[in-house]
């Protein structure tokens, strides 16, 4: 069964379901295990960056169904390279035969691409990985080897000083690294350095090691153990062996073991004194370490590693953790010292830890969530290392774990902490700060913590300004988690019954909508404004309008020139208060204005800020005209943690970083250039229905049938899931949960853009 021979239907979401199969011209009786190697060997012809991965697909399947021996299953991954082989060579054939076409061309093309990716799996990793996808241990007999690596009497590989000596942490999570430094020689060096002589782990997944986003996992899982010494420190045999393999910076020895296994320890990053076939005793001079070459991340160090069953790669990826420490088994015996790094994430764990205390409602991104542990700048950083770049945070505005939010915060929490009752200069500064970006009439600042509040606040405000109830809220717009704010949010995935559950003082008017709307004029959409002030006025006249000047939950559609000003200008005369929800959209996302309402020349009543407004940090603020304050019924209001000295301290941080790298400038610019990519594949692929946005808040609304514009709502979720997994953090929004979100920190460069516009071309063009 290959590809070649599947008949398959198009799923809801899209995907190929194999329905049937052709062509049984081929069928013969044979060895079982070969129909899994055939079939294992089919996908690698799209997933020829992670083969492994492909054909273990495949096997987990082919044992769900057949139960195989012992012997079939390592005979796997030999078959699996055979039938490879065949098919390369065949090809080969083939063209002598008949001459060159082109379809034997791309043929033979894609079956020597194909080869050279299986054969350059090292053998005893594969072996090791169809092993444990078999249900089989897959170290077999690594603990044998480890016990008499035990038993044997064995010399340091280089002279330690144990007064000075560090197990360094070199993690994803490590405490040593921050703002990027991993990526930079002389910041590992300086972190290395600080510590004195130090040990790097054995099955410890390498921040280091983690590289750019791309289409493959990062070989991140370190496999041996290093040892930073300086350049040019004598090497030692460990054991008693015979040299069986050497290049210009490693050497790998045959240890004089009574065991069955081929074993073999590697040592890297030192220049060798000898060649093949020499016979070394312990403590035998073998070479120095040596120095840097100008690729290399770590400094100069000696690396030690045990391979049971064949030559295996210092680094492999995480995701085969059980595997690859199987038959690389822990160094420590062979330095007296535990080198054991903590057994790697494992984020289904996680999850079935969190299913039993957190409800199902608080729900987490994707079918298989990945553990994210760190974030820097546009990217975040999964449990085994593995960089995304990020296009849903509108939360880190500025970039994730940025240095002017850790100093703001360090620095106020040694000075002051307390309840916003007191009074400090933070807050006076972050609010003269805020004010400033504002238009003149919006004088005064009440801060809050979060937009759930900002917005239930502004509600109070206005309603005690006008003595009235009713709100008039968009259609499809979410703006907050509070009693008060839920009830204008008519936002479906949220609250999908919310026109039978509608309060009576809640009068929700058509969303401004120019793709999927009746018109592309503003005039239709005013007039349910004005429809929604009559109803008001019956009951006494709307207390206010609220509104996403871009509607952020529906992917930043744009309305029609005009509404904005106009149903302002609608409400007003009924003696409403215009509130602008500027939550998602605020703070420079739009690139060409700080506030998203500053594209229609209009000036709210009322400016809720916060996510973006302390980077994650729990703050936000409702900014207003005074007279609009001074209205409040009990005269006073106050936020504990929202206008506290650290929130402050961090949300001006955040504020001055804006201005300070250029932000706003950099949103306008990348977003133009995601905006023009977008539209560019819109024009090839028929799924695009509709780009929307400015600046860095876009969406690309996905649909079956551009004519009836039908929502892709299954094909955006399963996009979305595929796009994770090529390095590109990507969620569905809008009502039909059909527009990709981009939205990423502000500080996104041109290569996180150009992962994830390719990331989403070669969705749109291989399948999902």
């Amino acid at each position: 069964v290959t590809d070649f021979n599947v008949i398959g239907h198009r799923a809801d979401n899209g995907r190929v379901r194999p329905t049937g199969i052709v062509d049984f011209g081929d069928v013969c009786e044979s060895w079982r295990a070969t129909e899994a190697a055939h079939a294992a060997l089919s996908p690698v012809f799209r997933e020829t960056e992670d083969p492994l991965g492909a054909i273990l697909a495949v096997v987990r399947g082919f044992v769900e169904v057949v139960e195989l021996e012992d012997a079939e299953v390592d005979a796997i991954w030999p078959l699996v390279l055979a039938r490879a082989a065949a098919s390369a060579v065949s090809s080969v054939h083939q063209v002598k035969l008949t001459g060159p076409t082109p379809h034997l061309e791309r043929l033979l093309e894609e079956d020597w691409s194909v080869l050279r990716a299986v054969v350059g799996v090292p053998h005893a990793l594969a072996t090791a990985v169809v092993r444990e996808a078999c249900g089989r241990d897959p170290g077999r007999r690594s603990s044998v080897v480890s016990a008499a690596l035990s038993a044997a009497s064995s010399v340091p590989p280089v002279q330690l000083d144990a007064d000075r000596l560090e197990v360094l942490d070199l993690s994803v999570s490590s405490p040593i690294f921050a703002a990027g430094e991993w990526n930079r020689r002389e910041d590992v060096e300086g972190a290395i350095g600080e510590l004195g002589t130090g040990v790097g782990r054995w099955g410890e997944v390498r921040l280091t090691a983690s590289g750019v986003p791309s289409d493959a996992a990062p070989p991140t899982l370190h496999l041996g153990a290093d040892l930073f010494v300086p350049e040019s420190t004598e090497v030692r045999s460990p054991l008693a062996g015979t040299v069986i393999d050497v290049d210009e910076r490693s050497l790998a020895l045959r240890p004089d073991l009574a065991v069955e296994e081929s074993v073999q320890i590697r040592l890297a990053g030192l220049v060798p004194r000898h060649v093949a076939g020499d016979v070394l005793e312990a403590g035998a001079s073998i070479g120095a370490v040596a120095g840097p070459r100008p690729e290399d991340i770590l400094p100069p160090h000696l690396h030690l590693q045990i391979c049971v069953g064949g030559d295996m790669p210092g680094l492999v990826s995480a995701d085969r953790a059980a595997a690859a420490l199987a038959v690389c088994p822990d160094p420590s015996v062979l330095l007296g010292l535990d080198v054991a790094a903590p057994p790697p994430g494992r984020s289904a764990a996680l999850l079935e830890r969190r299913s039993r205390s957190v409800p199902a409602a608080a729900g987490t991104y994707y079918e298989e969530p990945p553990e994210m542990v760190r974030g820097w700048r546009h990217l975040l950083y999964d449990s085994h290392g593995r960089p995304y770049v990020d296009s849903v945070n509108n939360v880190a505005a500025i970039g994730h774990s940025h240095p002017a939010i850790q100093a703001a915060a360090e620095k106020q929490l040694r000075l002051l902490n307390t309840n916003s009752r007191f009074l400090y200069s933070a807050l006076e500064d972050y609010v003269e700060r805020l004010l400033a970006k504002c238009p003149p009439e919006l004088d005064r600042v009440i801060m809050v913590n979060s937009g759930s509040e900002a917005v239930d606040l502004a509600l109070r405000l206005a309603r005690n300004h006008t003595g009235r109830d009713d709100v008039i809220a968009v259609d499809g717009a979410y703006h907050g988690w509070t009693t008060g704010t839920f009830e204008i949010c008519t936002y479906p995935p949220d609250l999908r019954d919310w026109r039978q559950e509608s309060s009576a003082r809640v009068h929700v008017v058509a969303q401004p909508d120019p793709y999927r709307g009746p018109s592309t004029d503003s005039g239709p959409y005013l007039d349910s404004v004005r429809d929604a002030c009559g109803a008001a006025t019956d009951r006494g006249g709307p207390a206010a309008f609220v509104s996403e000047p871009l509607l952020g939950n529906q992917g930043g559609v744009e309305s029609p020139p005009g509404y904005l000003a106009g149903a302002y200008e609608l409400v007003r005369a009924a003696g409403g208060l215009c509130i602008a929800d500027e939550v998602q959209v605020g703070l420079g996302r739009t690139g060409s204005d700080f506030w998203a309402f500053e594209h229609e020349g209009v000036v709210p009543d009322i400016v809720t800020v916060a996510k973006a407004a302390g980077n994650g940090f729990p703050v936000g603020a409702v900014i207003c005209r005074g007279e609009i304050v001074d209205s409040l019924a009990s005269g006073t209001f106050f936020s504990s943690s929202g206008g506290s000295p650290l929130s402050c301290a961090v949300a001006g941080a955040v504020l001055a970083t804006i201005e300070a790298e250029s932000l706003q400038e950099n949103a306008a610019r990348q977003g133009a250039a995601l905006r023009a990519r977008f539209e560019e594949m819109a024009e090839r692929h028929e799924l695009i229905g509709a780009v929307y946005g400015r600046g860095l808040f876009m969406g690309v609304d996905l649909v079956t049938d551009r004519d009836s514009k039908e929502p892709a709502t299954a094909e955006a979720a399963a996009i979305c899931e595929r796009l994770r997994w090529l390095g590109a953090i990507v969620q569905p929004t809008g009502d039909r949960n059909n527009v990709l979100k981009v939205k990423p920190p502000l500080c996104i460069d041109e290569a996180g853009v150009d992962t994830l516009v390719g990331a989403l071309d070669r969705v749109l063009i291989e399948g999902w």
